[in-house]
Order: structure tokens, then C-alpha cells, then sequence
């Protein structure tokens, strides 16, 4: 580490200090994935029951991306490469940034800078008024993951096993890590620790501030969701290594965050491939089982796993869940929006929207933000 790296670290540590003093996000942004850097996904409010479309727009061949809300401009990648910001209130586009490669990774918008990875290697900011380039930083390969924004501080991982953390005003290297192995997954941030995994199985919790090691797991298979932290807990999604003959293996552990001492896992031929949501001491995830993808929606209890309900879905889902009030909202393959009840895992409602939905819902106010396979993002309300 450099001299200029170890100033840079310590500018960045105050900030995050400092984060607690600032005033908290307006209630109806949704400014990263997950909502926050600890992905909880819970929104404030009461969310829509029975949601229809209040408007859609056409903005490429999928966007699978998950959206983010800010100042009242929604803002989303397409898999011909753009990103996209557009009128929360009305879907007018109001300005398009072309990237080099799909845009998989969802925007995290923070003192107007839209940072966003891409599958042609570049991590970049972009101002959101306007949809000029900021900044770009390359990888050495494509980029699915999320950034997470802490303070003035943006943690994204590549495929080429890097994990960066970035200045977000300038995109200068903070510290980095590289591992052997691939990480797909966005990370989880809370305190002063990001928790993050790679292609191997292995999570990592490292400090914010410099990168330092404080603890290590190995527990196989991958880590393709990010993992979710709720007080002094992170729950971490696994990926069975086969889905041929799965073996029957642990797919999803909680660990202690300070430690990493593990708390309790679930076992099974199973793999959980979205992230979780987690609210009042409740973990709510999709497992997917065995060559057939037999998929469920479950909720267990966060303090010791135990499992609280489960609900038969028809198809594979590749959306994380969001939370608001007592709903909790996801897309599924059959092109739908599903909505369950919180407390007994009882269908609410299903809307049909395209023929898939890979995109994870965003919540802002009254209305649900969401991407689908037909190049549409849709407001509901």
C-alpha cells in the first residue's frame, strides 16, 4: 500500500465515522440494492396489496438490472449495455449512457453519482442530472456485482477475483483485494465491516477502512447473492456446486459478524441463488432443489434458523425479495410479481408482466420499481 493509499484510507475512515451523524436517506429513495449497504430490503411505509402498471417504458432487449430510486429518477442497466435514468413519476427517459457490455450490476446512487459496474470490466460513476461520465475504473473482466456505497466509499467486487474499494468521488483505488476465484455476488456492508464472497465458498469480512482480514469461512459450493447483515448477524446465500446430483450441503449460514463464529446453517440438496431479505428477526429467501429446480419461498427465524413457513412457487426465481409493511415482493420466471404475506407465506397477488423477471424490485413511496426480460421497466402502484 502506498503512502497516498494509506492518506486516501484515512480520509475514507473519518467519513464512515461520520456516517452516523448524517440525516438518513429521503423515505422514498431506494438508492443501491437491497436498499442499504446491509440489504435487509425493508422499506418504510406500507406497501401496495394488489399493484397494476402506472406506466412502462421500452429501454433495451432485457433489463434484468435492479432498479434504484433517488430524487424522484429511477435509475437502471440494460443488456445491451446502457444505463438508463427515467421520470419515477411519468417513465419519461431523461438521459442514456452507453457502456461496453451488458449491464447486469444494479446502479447505487449516492451525492449525485450513479456507480455501476459492467460486463465490459468498468466500474464508472455517472452524474445523475445530466448522464455525463464521471469516472471509469477497469477490472481485468466483466463486472455482474452491485456496488455498495458506505460514506464516500464504493465496494464492488469483478470476476477477475478483485475486490475494490473505491474513492466514489474519483474512483481511486482505496485498497484492494485479490482473490483466486471469481466473485459474482455484491457484498454487504454495516459498521465498519463489508462481508463478501467468491466462486469458492469462502466469505470474507474485512475492515472497511484498509481491507484487513478479520475473519474467514469456507463452506463450499459458491456465493452467487449478496449476503444480508441484521444487527450483529450476516446470513450468507450458498449455490449447490451441481445441480445434476446435488449433494446435500449447507445453503445458508449465519455467521457472528464481529467473529465469524458460525451460528446456525441449513442443510439440504439445496441452493439459495438470490439474496435474502431480513425484518423483524425474520429471514425471508428462495431455495431452488435438484435437476427438476424445485423452488420455494421460506422464512425462518434469524436468531437459530428454524423454519417459520414455505411457499411452492411455480418456477425458478431470480429475484431478490423486497419488504414492505406485511408483503414482501419478488419476480419469478413465469413473468409474474408475486406477493406474499409476511407472516403466513399466503399468495396476496400476482401480476403478469412479461415472460420473465429477473430484476429485483425496488420500493419508493407507493409505487414498485421493476425490470423484466421484455426490455421494460415498470412502475406499479
Amino acid at each position: 500500500m502506498t503512502a497516498r493509499q494509506r492518506t486516501l484510507g484515512l480520509v475514507v475512515l473519518c467519513a464512515l465515522l461520520a456516517v452516523g451523524t448524517r440525516p438518513a436517506p429521503a423515505s422514498a429513495d431506494w438508492p443501491m440494492f437491497g436498499l442499504d449497504p446491509a440489504h435487509c430490503a425493508l422499506a418504510p411505509g406500507v406497501g401496495p396489496t394488489a399493484p397494476q402498471v402506472r406506466w412502462q417504458v421500452r429501454l433495451g432487449s432485457s433489463v434484468d438490472s435492479s432498479p434504484a430510486v433517488v430524487g424522484g429518477r429511477v435509475f437502471v442497466g440494460t443488456a445491451d449495455g446502457d444505463v438508463c435514468a427515467v421520470a419515477a413519476d411519468t417513465g419519461e427517459l431523461l438521459w442514456r449512457y452507453a457502456t461496453g457490455g451488458a449491464v447486469i450490476s444494479s446502479p447505487a446512487v449516492a451525492e449525485g453519482r450513479v456507480l455501476v459496474g459492467s460486463v465490459d470490466g468498468f466500474v464508472r460513476a455517472i452524474a445523475a442530472d445530466s448522464g455525463e461520465l464521471i469516472w471509469e475504473r477497469r477490472t481485468g473482466r466483466p463486472v455482474v456485482a452491485s456496488p455498495v456505497v458506505v460514506g464516500q466509499l464504493a465496494l464492488i467486487g469483478s470476476v477477475d477475483g478483485s475486490f475494490l474499494a473505491l474513492d466514489a468521488a474519483h474512483g481511486t483505488i482505496i485498497w484492494q483485494q485479490r482473490q483466486l476465484s471469481t466473485i459474482n455476488a455484491t457484498a454487504a456492508a454495516a459498521g465498519e465491516t463489508v462481508v463478501y464472497g467468491d466462486s469458492t465458498g469462502h466469505v470474507y469480512a474485512r475492515r472497511l477502512g484498509d481491507g484487513t482480514l478479520i475473519w474467514e469461512a469456507r463452506v463450499g459450493g459458491s456465493v452467487v447473492a449478496a449476503p444480508v447483515i441484521s444487527a450483529d448477524t450476516v446470513v450468507v446465500p450458498f449455490m449447490s456446486p451441481t445441480a445434476l446430483v446435488p449433494p446435500s450441503a449447507d445453503y445458508l449460514v449465519a455467521f457472528d459478524l464481529a467473529t465469524g463464529e458460525r451460528r446456525w446453517a441449513l442443510r439440504d440438496k439445496t441452493s439459495v441463488m438470490v439474496s435474502p431479505a431480513i425484518a423483524d428477526g425474520v429471514v425471508y429467501f428462495v431455495t431452488v432443489s435438484g435437476y427438476l429446480s424445485a423452488t420455494k419461498f421460506e422464512a425462518v427465524r434469524l436468531a437459530d434458523g428454524t423454519k417459520l413457513w414455505e411457499h411452492k412457487l411455480p418456477t425458478v426465481a431470480d429475484s431478490s425479495p423486497a419488504l414492505a409493511g406485511e408483503l414482501v415482493y419478488f419476480g419469478v420466471h413465469d413473468g409474474s410479481l408475486h406477493i406474499l404475506r409476511r407472516d403466513t407465506g399466503l399468495g396476496q397477488h400476482k401480476l403478469p408482466l412479461a415472460s420473465k423477471v429477473y430484476s429485483s424490485p425496488a420500493i419508493s413511496g407507493a409505487c414498485i420499481y421493476i425490470g423484466a426480460n421484455d426490455g421494460r421497466l415498470y412502475c406499479l402502484e
